[in-house]
């Protein structure tokens, strides 16, 4: 699981995707939250170039993140 930053943009979030060598599989309809396979390799922490300000692997602390809707 990937979080972006505000001010980030769906297109950097591509360049960290082809950057790091993932595969997304699933994206937030604002695009600042993405769910990436890592499996087949490549560097997650290539995200942080393009905005990203968590990363984590796994689902469960992106349910943490809900109070941010407040």
């Amino acid at each position: 699981m990937i979080v972006f930053g505000p001010g980030s943009t769906g297109a950097q979030a591509m360049q960290g995707l082809e950057a790091s060598g993932g595969r997304l599989l699933w994206s937030d309809a604002s695009d600042m939250v993405w769910a990436v396979d890592m499996s087949a390799g490549g560097d997650v922490k290539r995200f942080y170039d393009h905005g990203a300000i968590l990363i984590s692997n796994s689902i469960f602390p992106a349910g943490c993140f809900n109070w941010t809707r407040v």
